[in-house]
């Protein structure tokens, strides 16, 4: 099972972008709204896109358009440091993976055993700090990567 889906598509009149989320029922979709649930409380903008609401417990039904919204047009980039090289990203890298994970995205988070069909578990800073120090490595670990 593959399915990729990397566009973001101007939104409303905002003069924004949304990126929709794509779920499979059978596959990630309930570890990914418990996920999507977490970010919204730590800052993220998940949004229900037939309505404009930031998505919540209490308005969030099977079935619904999801996506995250995110308040730039794309229209500047840079170049940054990563690691020992340098990349091209948004100006305001910060405010779109913001928008995506929440205030705490510069922090590793666990998956269990089975990937993108498990929901993520913050690290401490402290483990978060030791993973991020040897260099890059994927956003979600598994418990062997922290023993490493």
């Amino acid at each position: 099972y593959n399915l990729y889906a990397y566009a973001a598509y101007p939104y409303r009149d905002t003069g924004g972008y949304i990126f929709p989320r794509l779920d499979r029922a059978t596959y990630n979709h309930q570890s990914h709204m418990i996920d999507a649930f977490r970010y919204n409380k730590e800052g993220a903008d998940y949004r229900l896109v037939d309505t404009d609401e930031r998505m919540n417990e209490e308005n969030y039904k099977d079935g619904l358009q999801l996506a995250h919204y995110f308040d730039t047009d794309f229209n500047c980039m840079m170049e940054t440091q990563f690691y020992w090289t340098t990349i091209i990203v948004p100006c305001d890298y910060d405010t779109i993976l913001t928008a995506q994970y929440g205030k705490n995205w510069r922090h590793v988070e666990q998956r269990g055993p089975h990937g993108g069909r498990d929901t993520t578990h913050p690290l401490s800073d402290e483990d978060s700090s030791k993973i991020l120090s040897t260099g890059p490595r994927m956003a979600c670990v598994d418990s062997e990567q922290l023993e490493q």
